[in-house]
């Protein structure tokens, strides 16, 4: 094939200079080619490939001036190319939106030869939101990273692959197989699932240390812009790809599943960065070990294609997972908006950045440079989380501070677009100057919390050679470091051995966790600090050992069950009908120093194999003053509809214990002498504690000739608590909050469909006497311990879609201002526009093209003259104009997209000078608007022209 050339003329030109050093140039194109940059990267012998999301890949060897760069068309006719890899010069990986297609130049003669369609198992709906990165995984495959469809665009009457309408729902969704999913592909295997719960992944990228990264866009389920780090069988938080796990089989609307469902499965973002820093995650990239920016080495990059911006992240591994601080890299000064692909040159000295607008926002489209220079900038170099506060490393030696302030906010979690930073507080910092350039800020461990954001403001730091401080700095804390000094606990998947979860504590067996082989998950054996057995060994051992009784098959060790939920008998396993209990799930596990965990997601089936609820259950390990514990947090979820909990005396966390614990004797069964003896926290002793509520039961006495004993304390926010004993004689102990009400229990419970109920319970297993341990003491230590926060969920809206479609009656009317609009689009006769008079309520229409309504507006403008605008007219070709025309005085309010940053021209005219307020007003959809306000007297106005996000609508509000 011919080789095509093209020799760049400039189009857009110039240096930018930054504080920091930096330059930024754009690098030319040839004419007529439209620069919507999808993918990016550069081949090992220097080439940059560029793919357009028009479909056209380009390479050029980058010139060193950036106009003169000879582009050769590589490849063409591809859909909207996201995603590139080049495997070598001339043999790329493309992820378009229809397919993973290898491209192979054959002879070598620079141009393409062949196209091959590697994958077609993912689904396309048609919706224009449905685009695919990928990067590769380091041994030949890729990481894919499909994204869902947006409510904004429709899906096709015929799509590829799979449908499922309960994929359908919702304002981003997955209607079609693995939306909204990270994929792994290999040649010969095909796809893999890895990970479910993404939004709009648009940028997937494998780190220096072969670990793979993907940010993700604020919207629904997204509070701000998460950025994750990608782990097998993991969820992200975005429910409409569950419609494709097979675990939630089913479900008719994976929208309504239990928030505490969804908030336990989430495997939390290691970075939420807020909106002030950044509107929309793109691709990540690595700063390289050898480059320019070696004081940064190992830290991320991600772009913003919605801003002017990127930003440098500082992940650090804490407590088994990723999280961090977060800081402008570079923040406009010549940089455009479109940031979406980044690709560092192969000498580290030049970062390219292609931009693409994606249809809204100030349309930005193009390739820049940034190029690093000499001079040293006064920068934050690292921020990492200390067990008394933060840790902060400059890049020069600072004159002493007194002062800092942190601010400490988190975010709610559920299906609306966006959300507000809740719970602020202002903490003042004890601030250190350990050494030169590092700053100790200390915090009380009450100040500390998991699942918050710290915006650390620094701009009273100021460095020796005078710079001050300019940036900003936010940390993503997830978890806390670990108390140093402490015993060590760990849990290990048993190699060969599936579905064995084995504990050690100070290097020595705890306990295993088998998944597999019985009816329900057991914790089976269990030893104390001291090596000694605390349950009965048969059946889950079929020998036993001398002395058990072979009665109740289905105690095994330590268990979880109940004797009847919607007619399902989850505590017997003999019987015929008897359900059983799934482990589904892996959620995850930790070790180190004070305690291990291990989190599981089980399901609750019946006979049939038909799913009746799910839990999700937490399981730490460890030791306390010397005494092994266990902590169990269990979640039962009325996930696939409501749930009843019989009133029954079998249920629902039990222990068998060892038999020596027994209190009384059973020759019959060969059970001839006990030493068990028993007392509950209200004083009840003996089998008299059978039936009784209380905070703990305590069984001890000799185990093999030695002391030892188990109790089980309930915590104050369990429910039901104070709980109900199903405390047997013959070594039983089960808490159960669901006892006969004859019996002194709390009987029945229903728990209705999307709603979870929480048990927590702490079992001490101990080595001493009975004088030796104190167990009311252990449960006052036990209920003054904090809970960690839980994430903020919104609430289950009643109906479905998940939009409001109810209108205010009885409002105050604040219209009858506006008398006239009318609407001037170029190549149209001009036509009026509908207002409605005191017509602004919630669940209204705010465009007469979309369907669109408003969700939350404030108080003093509910009631105002609204004008039904178009959504269209963002188009910039339309060069839309409104004419209002106003019949009385009044206040003018623009309602402006809030992506758009900053006003435009004519929102400051001679006739009207909009001022930005406060407030804000919500809708349904994945936007929400700005406020601007301004006072008018009758008469005419023009407003427009139109371009971009500038779309907008008015509401105006007499005076009076």
């Amino acid at each position: 094939m011919k080789s095509i050339f093209y020799n760049a003329i400039a189009l857009l030109g110039g240096w930018s200079g930054l504080a920091r050093g930096y330059q930024i140039e754009t690098i030319s194109f040839p004419e007529g080619v439209p620069v919507e940059v999808g993918a990016i990267e550069f081949a090992a012998t220097g080439e940059l490939y560029v793919a357009l999301r028009r479909g056209d890949i380009f390479v050029a060897t980058p010139k060193e001036d950036p106009t003169q760069f000879e582009w050769r068309l590589f490849a063409s006719g591809f859909h909207n190319p996201c995603g590139i890899h080049v495997v070598s010069p001339g043999h790329l990986y493309i992820a378009q939106m229809a397919e993973l297609t290898e491209v192979i130049d054959d002879d070598q003669d620079g141009v393409a030869d062949r196209y091959v369609a590697l994958s077609t198992e993912i689904g396309l709906s048609g919706n224009y939101h449905e685009t695919m990165d990928l990067c590769p995984d380091g041994e030949g495959g890729l990481y894919l990273a499909p994204g869902t469809a947006s409510h904004n665009g429709p899906t096709f009457t015929t799509t590829r692959g799979e449908f499922a309408d309960s994929g359908r729902l919702g304002r981003n969704y997955s209607s079609v197989k693995w939306r909204g999913w990270i994929l792994h592909w290999q040649r010969g295997k095909g796809l893999e699932p890895v990970s479910s719960g993404y939004r709009m992944p648009n940028g997937i990228e494998r780190s220096p240390k072969g670990e793979i990264w993907c940010g993700d866009n604020e919207g629904d389920w997204r509070a701000s812009s998460p950025v994750y780090h990608v782990t097998p069988d993991t969820f992200a938080g975005h429910p409409s790809s569950l419609v494709w796990d097979s675990r939630f089989k089913g479900i008719e609307n994976p929208l309504r599943l239990p928030r505490l469902l969804l908030d336990d499965l989430w495997n939390k973002p290691a970075f939420q960065l807020p909106r002030n820093m950044i509107n929309s995650c793109a691709e990540p990239t690595f700063i390289p070990e050898d480059g320019a920016l070696r004081d940064f080495a190992g830290q991320m990059l991600m772009p913003d294609q919605s801003g002017e911006r990127i930003l440098r992240l500082m992940p650090e591994w804490v407590d088994g997972n990723y999280q961090g601080a977060a800081t402008f890299f570079i923040a406009g000064a010549g940089l455009n908006r479109g940031n979406n692909r980044l690709a560092f040159s192969p000498e580290g000295d030049a970062l390219y950045v292609g931009q693409t607008g994606r249809g809204w926002g100030k349309l930005s489209e193009g390739l820049q440079r940034v190029s690093f220079g000499k001079q040293e900038s006064f920068e934050v170099r690292h921020c990492g989380l200390q067990e008394d506060g933060f840790e902060v490393l400059f890049t020069q030696a600072l004159e002493e501070v007194s002062t800092i302030t942190i601010e400490r906010y988190r975010y709610s979690y559920g299906y609306r677009y966006g959300g507000e930073e809740i719970d602020k507080v202002e903490l003042s910092p004890k601030v250190i100057r350990k050494e030169e350039n590092v700053l100790h800020l200390g915090l009380s461990k009450d100040e500390l919390l998991p699942n918050h954001v710290y915006r650390i403001n620094l701009k009273a730091v100021t460095s020796e050679e005078g710079q001050r401080f300019d940036n900003e700095l936010v940390y993503n804390l997830n978890r806390l470091q670990r108390p140093r000094g402490e015993v060590e606990a760990t849990v290990a998947v048993e190699k060969g051995e599936k579905g064995k979860f084995r504990v050690e504590v100070g290097g020595e067996l705890f306990t295993e966790y088998l998944t597999e082989g019985f009816s329900n998950p057991i914790l089976y054996p269990i030893f104390n600090e001291r090596g000694q057995g605390m349950t009965r060994d048969w059946p889950v051992t079929l020998e036993g050992r001398a002395g058990e009784s072979h009665d109740h098959p289905h105690h095994k060790s330590l268990f979880i069950g109940h004797e009847d939920i919607n007619g399902v008998d989850f505590w017997h396993d003999t019987r015929e009908g008897d359900g059983r209990i799934e482990h589904a799930r892996t959620i995850e596990t930790r070790g180190g120093e004070g305690r291990a965990l291990i989190r599981t997601f089980n399901l609750w089936k019946d006979a049939e194999g038909e799913v009746i609820c799910s839990d999700t259950r937490e399981m730490k390990f460890g030791e306390l003053d010397g005494v092994r514990y266990l902590d169990l947090e269990l979640n039962v979820h009325a996930s696939h509809g409501e749930l009843v909990f019989a009133e029954k005396k079998d249920g629902v966390v039990g222990l068998r214990t060892h038999p020596d614990l027994r209190l009384t004797a059973a020759p019959e069964v060969g059970v001839d002498e006990v030493f068990g003896q028993a007392e509950n926290s209200e004083g009840v002793t003996g089998k008299e504690v059978w039936g009784k509520k209380a905070n703990w039961v305590h069984y001890w006495g000799e185990i093999d000739g030695q002391a030892g004993g188990v109790a089980i304390l309930a915590h104050p926010e369990s429910a039901r608590e104070p709980t109900w004993w199903h405390a047997r004689d013959y070594g039983l102990v089960s808490a159960n909050p669901f006892g006969p009400v004859k019996e002194g229990g709390d009987g029945e419970l229903t728990l209705p469909e999307g709603e979870s109920l929480t048990l927590r319970y702490r079992f001490l297993f101990h080595g001493r006497e009975k004088e030796q341990i104190d167990i009311s003491k252990f449960y006052a230590a036990y209920c003054a311990e904090p809970l960690p926060p839980r994430t903020v969920c919104l609430a289950i809206p009643e109906q479905a879609p998940l939009i409001s479609t109810e209108v205010e009656n009885d409002v105050i009317p604040r219209g009858g201002v506006i008398a006239r609009v009318n609407r001037q689009v170029r190549g149209q006769a001009p036509s009026d526009v509908v207002v409605k008079s005191h017509g602004l309520v919630t669940g209204e229409k705010i465009y007469a093209d979309r369907d669109y309504r408003y969700r939350k507006i404030p108080e003093f403008l509910v009631g105002g003259d609204v004008v039904v605008s178009h959504n269209n007219d963002k188009r910039g070709d339309k060069e839309a104009n409104y004419t209002v025309t106003l019949g009385q005085p009044g206040m003018l309010y623009l309602l402006v997209d809030e992506r758009l940053e900053g006003k435009l021209d004519w929102m400051d005219s001679e006739a009207l000078k909009f001022e930005k307020t406060n407030h804000r007003v919500e809708t349904d959809g994945d936007f929400n608007f700005l406020v601007y306000e301004a006072e008018a007297d009758p008469g005419e106005y023009l407003l427009g022209k139109q371009t971009g996000a500038s779309f907008y609508t008015l509401v105006a509000v007499n005076r009076d």
